[in-house]
């Protein structure tokens, strides 16, 4: 079998069918590939909807996104893992040009493009303009973190995971980061596919998006405090982010007189409120993780 995709989901009864029904679209012939889905533990009706469907249902007891796609891994028959979220359509060559990648032998890690979802709330229609998850965004170039793809549109060829070892299940959040720069610093090449296509639900709130930066910067803590002898740091300050609440800050009263249509209006306080949770989330976790990254 060519390809295994694994999806994690935890209480996500909304949005698991339209997931779920997308891999089922796949060009792919479904000969070649599985669908696995691992629910972690959901207590709404996530397990019944799995299971109207033709797709292999496994249970994780244990909550964490990495023990639940780990779990996926290990049963998986594929040559090629290939993850995605819940709250993710595929498009329907998704798969197949994803696995085109891998016909070279060298490419044991790669990752495609990440567009919004229908966007229909302001903050929806701001993170698309930010290209918030993008895999454009995540794979520019940054002085010290290195690049990686994140778990809405990532594969591996699962002998690198035997070799590397699987996703770190002591993290809370940033498994995708951590196994990604784990392959790098192992001398192995990353691979961007832009014609594999995940759309992603984005966050439809501002408190939605203050929080999910918040965990970002708590994330990033934590992973700054396992991998600092590889990063060669004591500390690190990202100046970028902090200038850029200040900039935001000065650009609010401007934007409100000035702006021609709601979200240009809005923007800065978007702005703000993407960086500020960002920073806050870095300073919680400098405090709990015993390390300066802010």
């Amino acid at each position: 079998m060519k390809a295994s995709v694994i999806v994690a989901v935890y209480n996500n009864e909304e949005m698991i069918g339209d997931c779920i029904e997308s891999l089922l679209r796949q060009s792919l012939s479904k000969k070649e590939f599985e669908i696995i889905i691992v629910d972690n533990n959901s207590t709404d009706r996530t397990r019944e909807i799995i299971q109207k469907h033709k797709v292999k249902y496994l249970f994780e007891e244990r909550m964490g996104r990495a023990r639940a796609l780990n779990k996926g891994i290990r049963n998986a028959k594929g040559e090629i893992i290939a993850v995605t979220d819940s709250d993710c359509i595929a498009h329907k060559d998704w798969l197949e040009n994803i696995v085109k990648k891998f016909g070279k032998k060298s490419v044991v890690y790669a990752g495609g493009e990440i567009l919004a979802y229908k966007p229909r709330t302001l903050v929806e229609k701001y993170s698309e303009k930010a290209g918030i998850l993008s895999a454009r965004t995540v794979l520019k170039k940054n002085i010290f973190y290195p690049p990686f793809f994140q778990t809405a549109n990532a594969a591996f060829r699962k002998s690198l995971l035997d070799e590397i070892g699987l996703f770190d299940e002591a993290l809370v959040s940033g498994h995708d980061a951590d196994i990604g720069w784990r392959i790098q610093w192992k001398g192995h090449g990353i691979d961007f596919e832009p014609s594999a296509v995940i759309y992603h639900r984005n966050r439809t709130t501002m408190k939605g998006l203050f929080e999910q930066f918040k965990r970002y910067g708590l994330s990033r803590t934590a992973l700054f405090k396992k991998h600092r002898k590889m990063l060669k740091a004591f500390f690190h300050i990202d100046f970028v982010n902090i200038g850029g609440i200040f900039y935001a800050l000065l650009q609010i009263i401007p934007s409100l007189i000035l702006g021609r249509t709601e979200l240009e209006r809005k923007k800065p306080i978007l702005d703000f409120v993407k960086r500020s949770a960002f920073l806050y989330g870095k300073i919680l976790g400098s405090i709990k993780n015993k390390v300066i990254e802010l």
